[in-house]
This record gives C-alpha cells, structure tokens and sequence, in this order.
C-alpha cells in the first residue's frame, strides 16, 4: 500500500495484458496514447463490407467525427497492414472531450495518431495507457488516423467516438461560492471544537478563504468540500491550522475527516505535485485515506491532455474481484491471531540472540479470503468501473453514514435540543457581511432564552444564545426557536433549536410501552421531534503525540527495498507500534520499562537502541524484515498485504523481546455487520488501555493513538435513542503527514503486548 508518493504511471503496467492498443502521437512526436476499449459482442457485428464513411483511406478524404454522438461503428477490411482509415475533428477552444476507440474482438490490435494536418511525421511509441482525455486551446480541426497494426487477420470492426465532457470542476473555489449548507456544516463544527480539549488550536480560528472540492469517481459534481482551517499568527497575520472536509451528500459522513494542525490532504498534494515539476487540477478521494490528484500535460498541437498518471496520497486501491458473491446479509466471522512466546521472558536483557526464544502463532476462527484482486490498466479504467467495482463498499459506506445523516436532517427541520444552562453561539458565514440576526418562536422568551449580539468593532458577526430557564415539564414538545440570520445582497438561513424540559426525554418513551391510544394521544398534542444537544467529548490518548514514530514506506528500488513497489503500509504500521513501545522502555514507563529489545542498534539483534522518532537506516531494515513476514506483495506498484497475514509480524520479535502480538480481524468484506463494530471496539479498548493499535481503515493500515466520542438522545414519535459521534486519530505512516482525525471504523485492529 503506497504512502504520499509519486505519480502512478499506468503506461508502465502489465503492458503485454492489454490485447487491442492504439496510440496517438504528434508531428512534434509527443506521445498521445489511448488504449481501444473492448465492446460488449452485441454492440458492433463484424463485416467484410466497407462501412459507411468509406472512402476515407487518406487524410484529404477524412470523413467528420462529432462530438456528443454515439459514435461511428467503422471497419478495416483489409487483410493487409496497410490499410487505414481517417476522421476528421473539428473542436472548440476551452471544451474538453474525450476521445475514445472500441472494438469487438479483444485479440484485434488497431493503432490510432493524431494529426494537427494531414502532414505525415514520424510516428511515436505505442502506449497502453487509457482513453485519453484533453482541453482545445484554439479553436481547430485534427485528423485522426486509424490502421490495422495486424499483417494479416480477420475484419477488425470498431467505433469512433468523441464526446463532450462537462467543465472541469476546479479544485479550488472561493469560500463565498460554496453552497451555503455545506458552509455552515464546516462553520458549526468548527465552532462546536473551538476552544475545547481536542482543537485548543482553534480558539480563534477562522475558515480560510480557498476551499478545495474533491471529486469521487461515481457521483456528479464535488463530493467532498474541504476547508482550510487558520489561526492568528505569533508574528500577526493567519497561519494554516488544520482542516475540516465534509460531505457534499448522503454517500459519506457529514465530516469525514479533520485535523487541528499540519496539511490538509489536498494541499499535501500539491506539495507533492511541486516535487514532480507539475501541478494539480482536480481532486478525488477513492476512500476514507485514499487521494489522488489529475495534473494536466500542453501538447504543442494545441490541447491540453489529462496525464495517464496520478499524483497520490495514500494507496491506490486494487480492482477487487468476487464483490458480487458475498453473503452480505449473513453475519460475518471474525478471525484471532496472538503470538504467544514458549518462554517467558521477565526481562528483554536476558534474551540471547544467538538461542532466540521461539513462540506459537495461534490462530482463531480462521476463515478463506473470499476476494482477489487486479493491477487497474489505467487511471481512466478505474474512474469508469469505480462504482462498479466497489459498489458494495459505496453502499455499506451509505448505509453506515444514514443514521447520522437522519440526525443531521432531523436537527435542521425540529431544531437542537438545549436545556437550562446551555450556550451556544451563532456565528454569520465568513463569506457574507452580517446585516441583521432575528430570534423569533416560543423559546425566544426571556423567561428562556438570554440574547447577546456578538460584534467586531461595529460589525455585526453572530449571536450569543444561553437558556436560563425551561418550559413546564407537560410541555413535552418544548419551546421552539429559530435564529435568522440575513446577509447582504438578500441571502438568508436559519439555524434551529428547541429548549426542552429537563424531564421531556424520560417522558416520551413510557407512551410507546403504554397502550397505543396513548401514544396517538399523545402524537395529536406534539409532532414536534426532540433533538438532543451533544454531550461533552470523552477522549484518551495512548501516549503523546511527541512520543508518535513518524516513519514512512521505502520507495520501490530504493536503499534495502529491491521491489518494484513500495515496501507497504502494513510493515510500516508494525514498524511504529514496534518502535512506540519501545521508545516507552527507554521512557522507563513502568508497562514497558522490562521491554527495551523491542529495538536494536540498527535494526539488528545487537545491544539495545531507543528507537528513533523519524527513518534512518536501522527503521529501513525492520521494515523490510516485517514485510517478509507478513506476504507484502506488489500490486499497481503499491505494496499490499493481506489482513490474514498481518498477525505473523510477531515474527520480528523472536530473538529480540518477551513482548508479544495480538490481531482481531473481518474476513473477506469487513465492510458489513457487527464483525466490524467487535473489532472497532477491540481497537477502542486498546487505546483506553494506553496503546496504540494498527486499525484496518478502508484499503489502509495506519496507527490509531487516540479515540474520542460525544452522545446525544434523540426523541422522535416519542422514541428515544441514544447516538454516538466517534473518532479516531491516525497516524497515517506517511512520515507524519496528513495525520488526523477519521471517523471510528475498523476492520482490523492490531497491537503489542508488554506481556
């Protein structure tokens, strides 16, 4: 599994698997490259007879291809591998369009270039490398040539077709051009963290201006929008502190990742993009750690191609193969893996590495992997089959985000819930200029509600809302409230609450387990819905982050790593919660002061070595010892690894330490059922317990080192139920970039014992 790495470059992957190619290329001979797509059999029949644009054997006969049709089916007749065929394209400058070739037999080869005239010029190497992608810079006409790359064969029927694409999105947009719900979701949640014990960095913070929108392959326009956090400056201005991403709908949480500190996914990819001598154009985000970034590449024809690679942050998730034959709504198995050492081992310096100690890895309830996985062809090949492929992940995702959307909907209709001796403040989007608030309905009252206008200078910023008083516990539908808040140049929202009676929540549920008279009597007093607040956050950290090892993958071919793929996310992971427990030896924490083997001068199984907080040489070699145990293998040019697999890690520690391993993991879909909720929770204790614990999150291994949840009940047709908002903080291996906050979901969760 690849970290913040550099581009993937597809053209460079399983080359001799791709059965029909075509290429194009320039007079000045740059490489323009397209790979022909297969078409299902029943779309083009094949024919000995001349199709219907003949005669267009040349350029100056070159029959016109339009954009936005569905195509033109065309074939090459002859047997020899001198015929060939011409269109002609005629394009607008600033459209983009994506041009696209199919054909029906996949052991066909056609060769495709393009011309800026119909001047013949060398032509350039072949490169299977996806359907390309471009923008016209001018307003022009190219000629597209199409041969028959076989010296003999049968009729090779295929289609042309170029189509229109929509503008690009941009990947960074004014704060004042987000829509005005997305807006507030960010400037509540800033809000609600500002000042508390998770985001003390953010007690005078801001939004910044530039937001970035990131795609996902399978649904239309941003999916994700994600804002820049800054925060006074020690030397006066801003300075960049974190970032809070939410979800443009209902396909992911409402917040599915922020931080209070360092890069935001987005910006680390720029920073990357700047390193590789290019720059980003739009974002997307394959999963919950997963990001990629298009950068563009000038042809001197003049069009601008979308480039066959990407810049990446995190892993290219695999093509997963056998989706479809999951029982998904059977309960999922759960598999155990603990290394237990034959000897017990008082003191890691009495360890002789020379007669190392040997250990059993026992293994639980092991079940067979039910999914295999392919190298995608090309980054265009992943974005077209993206829904397709992980459709089952896409709706568990949804699935598991509805009950927090349901309570998200329900507090923008009913209102929060607030009780006696609640604040909460208000504050005017950023983007707008603050005309005037109103607070209108019953919990207006001042026998309620305490109001204080918030301002800077003379400008008007937000309102101070403080409940000090409660309607009468019959009044089980409370006293509603809605603050106005109206900008300049017409625009206006409302943002809702409702103050309750301190009892209204325990009165609601005896109605449902009393007669149904009741609660239809009750139903026809009130159908107004409690919301209530969000309790106080409840957080633990296992250690400091200053006690954190930052590591990274070895990049492939690079110092030890001989592969040609990076060494993997999962021994990286092993490597930091290896060295963290061994750095608390060295600390003399009284759990782990009789473990200070864990790390040897080195990497070896020499004298002991406080492991060190960033890579050296010594880290390097641990990390490719572990990848041996744990089966990394190469796949897309990121190293993976298999969770079944990740238990024998424990390997590393014979010879070295007493200390032991212990692994809890979903088999096959980890996605479903309440497998994944016994391992998230497996995970929690861990971190209660004050260590960190590698967590299985989407298509990457990271160490999780803090977990933080809040409640709330919601009352609803007078049923209560009690909802959870929980986190993770991950240290994602990527060096100590992109660290964060991730919503709290596991589906592998492993970690050292002292013992």
């Amino acid at each position: 599994m690849q970290p913040l790495s550099s581009r993937s470059v597809f053209n460079k992957l399983l080359s001799t698997t791709v059965g029909v190619a075509m290429a194009f290329s320039t007079f000045a001979g740059l490489p323009l490259a397209v790979r022909a797509q297969e078409v299902a059999p029943s779309a083009l029949q094949q024919s000995n007879a001349p199709d219907a644009y003949e005669v267009n054997d040349s350029c100056a006969t070159a029959a016109s291809l339009g954009a936005n049709s569905a195509g033109q089916l065309r074939n090459l007749i002859s047997q020899s591998v001198s015929d060939q065929d011409w269109a002609r394209i005629d394009v607008v400058q600033g459209e983009r369009y994506k041009l696209q070739a199919s054909t029906l037999d996949a052991d066909a080869n056609i060769g495709v270039q393009l011309y800026d005239d119909c001047g013949l010029a060398s032509l350039s190497e072949m490169l299977p490398d996806g359907v390309m992608e471009f923008t016209a810079n001018a307003n022009a006409s190219y000629f597209v040539q199409v041969e028959n790359n076989q010296a003999t064969g049968a009729a090779t029927d295929y289609r042309l077709q170029l189509t229109h694409l929509p503008d690009r999105v941009s990947g960074i947009i004014k704060l004042s051009e987000v829509p005005i719900e997305l807006h507030r979701r960010a400037a509540d949640f800033l809000e609600s963290m500002r000042g508390g014990d998770l985001a003390p960095e953010w007690t005078n913070a801001r939004l910044a201006d530039q937001v970035r929108t990131v795609l996902r392959p399978d649904v239309e326009g941003p999916a994700y929008y994600e804002f820049p956090v800054e925060k006074p400056s020690s030397v006066g201005g801003f300075e960049p502190s974190g970032f809070i991403q939410v979800s443009a709908g209902t396909h992911d949480y409402p917040i599915t990742h922020w931080d209070v500190k360092g890069q935001s996914p987005t910006q680390a990819l720029d920073e990357q993009a700047s390193l590789e001598d290019t720059t980003t154009s739009e974002y997307y985000k394959l999963d919950a750690l997963s990001y990629m970034a298009e950068h563009e590449e000038l042809s001197p024809i003049g069009i601008t191609i979308v480039a066959t690679d990407v810049v990446q942050l995190g892993v290219m998730p695999p093509k997963l193969i056998g989706l479809e034959e999951l029982p998904l709504a059977e309960a999922q198995e759960v598999t155990s893996a603990e290394w237990q050492p034959d000897t017990t081992v008082a003191n890691d310096e009495a360890i002789d590495p020379n007669n190392p100690i040997s250990g059993t890895l026992v293994v639980d309830n092991e079940q067979p992997q039910s999914l295999s996985q392919e190298t995608w062809e090309s980054w265009t090949e992943l974005k077209t089959e993206y829904k397709q492929t992980y459709g089952v992940f896409l709706d568990g995702l949804k699935n598991d985000a509805s009950d927090e959307w349901k309570s998200t909907e329900n507090t923008m209709q009913f209102g929060e819930g607030l009780v006696k001796g609640d604040e909460r403040t208000v504050r005017g989007l950023a983007s707008q200029t603050l005309n005037q608030i109103t607070v209108s309905g019953a919990g207006a009252n001042a026998l309620y509600l305490q109001q204080e206008e918030l301002k800077e200078g003379s400008a008007l910023t937000g309102i101070k809302l403080t409940v000090v008083g409660e309607p009468e516990a019959s009044a089980t539908a409370g006293a509603p409230l809605s603050v106005t808040l109206a900008y300049a140049g017409g625009t206006s929202e409302v943002v809702k609450f409702v103050i309750s009676p301190a009892t209204a929540q325990k009165v609601f549920l005896p109605l449902v387990t009393g007669d149904t008279n009741n609660v239809a009597a009750a139903e026809l007093q009130s159908t107004t819905a409690v919301q209530g607040s969000w309790g106080p956050w409840s957080y633990w950290w296992a250690g400091s982050h200053g006690d954190q090892r930052l590591y990274n993958q070895i990049q492939a071919n690079t110092d030890n790593n001989p592969f040609p793929c990076w060494s993997g996310c999962g021994a990286t992971a092993w490597a930091m919660a290896f060295s963290w427990a061994d750095h608390q030896a060295a600390l003399n924490n009284p759990a782990w002061s009789h473990r200070k083997g864990i790390y040897r001068q080195n990497g070896g199984y020499g004298f002991d070595a406080d492991a060190p907080q960033f890579m050296d040489a010594g880290i390097r070699n641990i990390s490719m010892e572990i990848r041996g145990y744990i089966g990394t293998y190469c796949n897309a040019g990121g190293g993976w690894t298999q969770s079944s697999t990740m238990g024998n890690a424990s390997r590393y520690l014979s010879g070295r330490s007493g200390a032991s391993t212990r692994s809890l993991y979903a088999n096959g879909w980890w996605i479903f059922g309440t497998s994944e909720e016994q391992v998230r929770d497996r995970a929690i204790s861990s971190i209660k317990n004050g260590r960190p614990v590698i967590i299985g999150r989407d298509s990457h291994f990271p160490l999780a080192y803090g977990y933080a949840e809040q409640k709330k009940t919601d009352c609803f047709l007078f049923i209560c139920s009690t909802e959870y908002n929980r986190w993770f903080y991950v240290n994602q291996g990527w060096g100590g970039s992109s660290n964060g906050w991730v919503t709290a979901k596991a589906w592998f969760a492993g970690e050292v014992l002292p013992n």
